[in-house]
């Protein structure tokens, strides 16, 4: 009991950090110490809590086999992130974001009811996007201006892991994600009757939307397991408030509501043991971001100010344009065990460019690429402490033509990259 309630207060600390400091984008490759170890692959093992979220069919392989008396499990990942940004244009040389490190997290409990079925329930933040400048603004906002994005994704899961035979195992989790978005800083309107006008934005919002996710593994021969997972889209109409600037006619404040998705994915998976203690992972996802980047909503309504009312109408139907791309993430790793539980672990993943050049903007940085990753494991009795690291980036993206409204990014450059700190314990018992 110690140990879980100091697991769970770890956790909620490194998320309020998170949800304070938020400087990345896109999904991590995994929170679990043990997965981001060999390059975030995860869906063909029952290893780690985490598979609980990335493939519930897993679940049940964290309880051992029935000699080993194992009912009750909890896993415990956090994660230091040490991000680097950098972006130039006309106005500005080589400036670089505000990059406070954050943390994130999870946590996982789960009891196994019979030999073939187990259940948990688990807390995790796989995703967020921020960043936060101090920039010399546009000719029509002239002098420094604070450019600040964040936004955060939480899912709550329960979820039920199934061994149907000695081959085969399948899972799924239902539960609630949570979606806090805040935006601040200069914004040119795209809506009509204000296209182009330049403003002043501080908007925050929050909701909660519905998150599911099935899967299974395949024992094909001795050496080989197959995996399979679906997770769901979540699409999130968050509640919050703004303010909002426009020179000439004053401050306003609004009720708002934003309109947000994170995307739906398909992956599949496989662990092969090359030699006894030594195996090899593999994943590769396909993430629909054509259907949740395609554009972000805003709708602003009740106007403080009637001056705003009188020139843009009762509500502000807003969008910003994004246009990203749907994207193939790949997440490959080998692990050697040796001697008194000890296991080693490399890794390398890939995520395909999702974001087109002309709507790119310090907002919203760019997905990171390229992640290159090693761990290791060691055991005493039913206690097992894992350690990772990675490091990612991706090549600077130029951006010519900006056709977000305003041109403000117009013939700019943004660099990513980030360096990981992984730290993860679990116990059998």
């Amino acid at each position: 009991m110690r140990y879980r309630s100091q697991c769970l207060w770890a956790f909620t600390l490194l998320s309020f950090m998170g949800t304070a400091t938020l400087r990345a984008e896109s999904f991590a490759p995994s929170v679990d110490a043990k997965a981001a170890g060999r390059g975030g692959a995860n869906l063909a093992f029952g290893d780690n809590g985490y598979t609980l979220h990335d493939n519930p069919a897993g679940f049940i392989g964290n309880f051992g086999n029935a000699g080993e008396h194992h009912r009750h499990f909890v896993d415990c990942s956090i994660v230091g992130l040490f991000p680097d940004l950098e972006y130039s244009d006309a106005e500005n040389g080589k400036t670089s974001s505000n990059n406070d490190p954050f943390g994130m997290g999870a946590f996982t409990i789960g009891r196994q009811i019979d030999q073939d079925v187990a259940v948990g329930l688990g807390v995790y933040s796989p995703a967020g996007f921020g960043a936060k400048w101090d920039l010399e603004g546009p000719a029509s906002l002239p002098g420094s201006q604070l450019y600040k994005s964040l936004g955060m994704l939480v899912r709550v899961l329960p979820g039920i892991s199934y061994e149907a035979t000695d081959q085969l195992r399948v899972g799924a989790n239902l539960g609630v994600a949570i979606s806090h978005v805040e935006l601040e800083g200069p914004y040119f309107i795209n809506a009509a009757p204000l296209t182009g006008t330049p403003t002043l934005i501080d908007l925050q919002s929050t909701g909660t939307a519905l998150t599911w996710a099935g899967g299974l593994q395949y024992q094909a021969t001795d050496r080989l397991i197959l995996a399979a997972r679906y997770q769901s889209q979540n699409r999130f109409q968050n509640d919050g408030n703004a303010r909002v600037t426009i020179p000439g006619l004053g401050q306003s404040a609004y009720d708002l509501k934003v309109d947000i998705v994170w995307p739906r994915s398909l992956g599949g998976g496989l662990q092969f043991e090359v030699t006894p203690g030594r195996r090899l992972a593999l994943d590769v996802d396909w993430q629909q971001w054509s259907r949740a980047k395609d554009e972000i909503g805003l709708l602003f309504s009740d106007a403080s100010n009637p001056v705003f009312t009188s020139v843009a109408g009762p509500t502000i139907n807003e969008s910003l344009p994004l246009a990203w791309r749907d994207n193939v993430v790949v997440r490959s790793g080998i692990e050697q065990d040796f001697g008194t539980g000890k296991t080693v672990r490399i890794g390398y993943g890939y995520n395909s460019d999702a974001v087109p050049g002309n709507t790119a903007n310090p907002y919203l940085p760019t997905i990171l690429q390229h992640y290159f990753s090693g761990g290791y494991s060691w055991r005493r009795c039913c206690w097992e402490y894992n350690l990772a690291y990675q490091y990612s980036f991706r090549p600077t993206m130029h951006i010519g033509n900006s056709t977000l409204a305003g041109g403000d990014f117009s013939n700019s450059t943004l660099s990513t990259q980030a360096h990981w700190l992984f730290l993860g314990a679990s116990h059998k018992f």
